[in-house]
Formats: C-alpha cells, structure tokens, sequence
C-alpha cells in the first residue's frame, strides 16, 4: 500500500511540499509517492518519499481534446484534476498494488488509520459532496480490477459529455456502480439538521464507513467552512464560514472542536467524533505548518458561529489581475491576425 499524491501542470505549490514533508514524517513506514510531469527535483528528504515521473501520452490527450472547459484557465485545471484520477488508476494498473489517494490541499491527522482502508468491503471509497458530486479528496483504490473498470468509465464518460469533470465522473460511477464503491461518511449523518436529503444508499455506505473507521473524512465542507474558500474564485477575496448550497452537510449546525490530544479537528456532538482529514480550499501555506496548525485550527473554531467573513488576499488579488490582463492581450492579439 501506498499513500500517493498528484500534481500536474505545473511546479508543486508551497502548500503541496509541506504536506508531502508532514505525511513523509506522519507515516515513516509508508512509502509517499507523488505523480507528476515535472522533471525538476522535489525538496523533500524523507527516505519514505518517491517521485513518479508521469508522461501524459496519447489517450491523456484524446481525452483533454473531447472536453470543452476552457484550456487556458488555471494551467488547464479542468483537464489536469481528471487526469490525476486517470493517472491513479494506471499506477495502480501499473504496480498492481493498493493506494490512498490525498488531494494535495487535504490535512491528514496522525492517527488516520490506514491499514483500516484494507478492510474495506469494496475496491474503491471516496468522499461526495452533494448530488452526483464526487470529491477524490482521500480516494482508496484497493486493486488493479477496480482501476481498469474506473479507468474504462472515465473515457466513456468523456466521450458522451463534453461538459464532464472529475467530480461528476466520481458522482455518477458511483451512482451507476454504487456495489463497487463505498462512499466515506463526511460528517455524523445521526445528527439532525446537519444535513439535507441524501439518497439512502449514500446514507447506508456513511454509516457503514464511520462504524468501520470510527471517524470523518472531509469531503470539502468543513475545512472551507471554518478556513476559507480559494481567494481565486473571487478575486482575491476569502470567504469564511459559508456554506456549499450544493453539498448535503450543513457545518454550521455542528459543533467542532480543537483536540490537543489528537492535535486535529473533533466534532463533540456525537459518540464518533473524529476528523481525520481536513479539505483546506484556502490552499493557506501556513495551515500545513506543524508550528501554526494548532492556532489556526484553534481560532477557526472558536470562531465557527460569528458570521461569515470576506478577507482580501492582496497576493491573490494582484496575482489575477495580471492573469486577466494577459488573457486579454492573447485575446486582443489573437483577434487583429
């Protein structure tokens, strides 16, 4: 078993290295992959660590050519995010062994229980958001079989919906082949009124995964809840403690707490009350920082009830500014040829 991470696209963020640095060292027994095209070196020195260099061949393009997102924006985000799933599923095919997948902005506790993955009645579990919205946020794929039947459906799905995305591939393999996939419960589904109507085979599959794992996997809710969204969905701006309207769990109807136990997030509502991954959307540096993580985390909860915040992220801000600008020149220039 391995815990891999994905990066295409571009040099590794800040963000990336130092969560690659603290699963190295949360998990010295575990070998920590990272997938990416990028030839350059990584500055991590762990002896646990690998770095897998992956060339996108000919199939990895047909696909970017039939999807119509737009290719310029974000280094080709929507084609790069599909293709990290694609790319899990070869390497899988390819070393024929089980993996973990972790996005490259999820906080994970020291006691997320790995070995408990293999014990899962299914071949693939992951996280969901709202309807027919999938999150590969911790994405277990246990054999080499699973990889080749999801692998085969990402390129049906890409075939018949131009439109399509990662998180809706996700959503509706596990709609049309939900007896092989187990969807990792996200927040205490018991709890009433910290979740709108969600269909009864996700239920069953929550309920399963907390009794399995005694604990949460955060699909995107809650991190981004309590740490903010990404300033550049809006300009440079963060937004704090609003809620997704297309997701099922509603955060601000639980209560989190900090553990100085655990060093994470616990929820104190329920008898299972655990997170063992945290979604951060801000892709705030500082929050993969063993020195600052407990007064970030501290502060976020202790502000969970306030209202929601706008704060302006003068990096980002100026970082789109210039991004648009360029976009425009390319478009100006494009139109006087």
């Amino acid at each position: 078993m391995e815990i891999v991470f994905v990066h295409f696209g571009s040099y590794p963020p800040n963000y990336l290295v130092r969560n690659l640095n603290r699963t190295c060292e949360y998990f010295p027994d575990t070998r920590v992959t990272l997938i990416t095209d990028v030839k350059l070196d990584i500055p991590i020195k762990h002896t646990n660590f690998q770095k897998h260099t992956f060339v996108l061949g000919a199939d990895y393009h047909k696909v970017d050519a039939q999807i119509n997102h737009p290719k310029n924006f974000r280094n080709n985000f929507w084609f790069t995010s599909l293709a990290r799933v694609m790319a899990l599923c070869d390497y899988v095919i390819d070393k024929q062994l089980p993996i973990l997948h972790i996005e490259s902005d999820v906080l994970v506790s020291r006691d997320l229980p790995l070995e408990t993955f293999t014990k899962c009645d299914r071949s693939i579990a992951y996280t969901i958001v709202g309807e027919m919205s999938g999150v590969a946020s911790i994405l277990w794929i246990g054999d080499k079989s699973a990889a080749v039947h999801l692998r085969s459906y990402i390129n049906f799905r890409a075939q018949v919906d131009s439109m399509t995305t990662d998180m809706k591939i996700l959503g509706q393999y596990q709609n049309d082949y939900s007896q092989h996939v187990r969807i990792l419960a996200s927040f205490p589904t018991r709890l009433l009124g910290s979740h709108s109507l969600i269909p009864n085979q996700i239920v069953q599959d929550m309920i399963y995964s907390e009794k399995l794992f005694s604990g949460f996997f955060d699909a995107a809710d809650v991190g981004q809840y309590l740490l903010g969204d990404d300033p550049r969905n809006n300009r440079g701006m963060k937004i704090l403690r609003r809620e997704l309207v297309t997701s099922f769990f509603k955060p601000s109807k639980v209560n989190f707490v900090y553990s100085k136990d655990r060093k994470f997030l616990n929820t104190c509502s329920e008898k299972v009350n655990r997170y063992f991954t945290l979604h951060i959307h801000s892709k705030n540096a500082s929050v993969f920082d063993e020195k600052r993580i407990e007064s970030l985390l501290s502060t976020a909860v202790r502000n969970q009830a306030r209202p929601e915040k706008h704060i302006l992220v003068p990096s980002v801000l100026l970082s789109s500014i210039k991004n648009s600008l360029i976009r425009r020149l390319h478009a100006f220039t494009g139109s006087k040829r």
